[in-house]
């Protein structure tokens, strides 16, 4: 296909009641240099069909039909059957903002041309209340290793739909540690941790270009993971950081640990008593040396932790009060 500036890639699975939006989307912007890469992973709805019917309507439309593997697995084939110089990742329940291509190519061709372009995005909820993403940095990034330093510190947001990337930052090694370690959940900051060591100059714009769309039925807010989903996220951390020459960090830090404290208190995972004497001692030395404080965790969690007894029966107070008054009775799925 001659003349592809944009590969946009879209994986799509059982999403018939919002792909036509998505789609639609794409095709009313006034930068036309793109093509629209559907992969459909394995859809038992009508998205096959909806996905040919619009290709066989636009030639810049490509669709590919796979068994299901999982969102990785399906941003790897659009990846590699992509053309264009630059790519975006747009998932099929959201949408482009009117113009977004154009100001996207824009941001990312100007000054000399950057490796991303972040955009805010406007995130919508089922009810229509939106409200938009922002984050305090600079401008842009003009050195080696500061989009690293912003990654791993939370001061941006890791989601791959925040912005538009040259293709050359990625390989499909960039997707195949997701794939091997079935990763479904937390692939978008791994993705970005694995290519941010080879980014250099990076803009930031301040003008809203991707729609989110908080759909309450998704996974994301029907599901959780528990210590099985989160030891095989460290696995595939540590293949990531062995591959980047980045040697291996202590396997519990203050941070790390404090961070593991949720899991005690989702319904839906059981208490584990290893992970708990694990990571007891790092923070009741926390709490000793005073480097806790609110602002790096819920105070709550850390409540009777010196004791292990009084803890357990604590969190299972808590997750039978959060099942009962937050939950309403209702257990998400839980991804192992």
């Amino acid at each position: 296909m001659k003349n592809v500036k944009i590969s946009i890639l879209v994986p799509v699975y059982n999403v018939e009641r919002y792909l036509a939006r998505c789609i639609d989307s794409v095709l009313s912007q006034s930068f036309q240099e793109w093509e629209l890469i559907l992969v459909d992973d394995g859809s038992t709805d009508n998205c096959p069909r909806i996905c040919d019917e619009y290709a066989n309507k636009d030639k810049r439309i490509k669709v590919i039909h796979k068994l299901n593997g999982g969102l990785p697995s399906a941003r790897q084939v659009g990846f590699i059957n992509a053309v264009g110089e630059y790519l975006i990742f747009l998932d099929s329940d959201d949408w482009l903002l009117p113009n977004s291509l154009c100001v996207l190519i824009n941001a990312i061709q100007s000054d000399g041309g950057y490796d991303i372009a972040r955009r805010i995005v406007c995130r919508v909820a089922d009810k229509g209340k939106l409200w938009l993403e922002h984050y305090d940095v600079e401008k842009e990034i003009i050195k080696r290793g500061d989009f690293f330093s912003l990654l791993n510190t939370d001061s941006i947001a890791p989601y791959l739909h925040s912005g538009i990337y040259r293709a050359d930052l990625f390989t499909e090694k960039s997707f195949q540690f997701l794939v091997n370690n079935k990763i479904s959940v937390g692939e978008d900051w791994i993705t970005n941790y694995y290519i941010a060591p080879n980014v250099n100059r990076v803009k930031f714009i301040d003008t809203p270009t991707y729609a989110y769309f908080l759909n309450t039925s998704s996974m994301m807010g029907s599901s959780v993971y528990g210590w099985e989903y989160y030891e095989r996220i460290k696995k595939c951390m540590s293949e990531v950081n062995h591959n980047l020459g980045i040697k291996k960090q202590s396997d519990v830090t203050l941070e790390s640990a404090l961070h593991d404290l949720r899991f005690f208190f989702l319904p839906e995972v059981s208490f584990d008593w290893k992970q708990f004497r694990r990571i007891q001692p790092i923070i009741v030395e926390g709490i000793k040396s005073n480097n806790i404080h609110k602002g790096i965790v819920n105070l709550n969690y850390i409540r009777f932790i010196s004791n292990g007894f009084l803890y357990y029966i604590y969190t299972v107070i808590f997750r039978y009060a959060f099942l009962i008054l937050k939950l309403k009775g209702r257990r998400r799925k839980l991804i192992k």
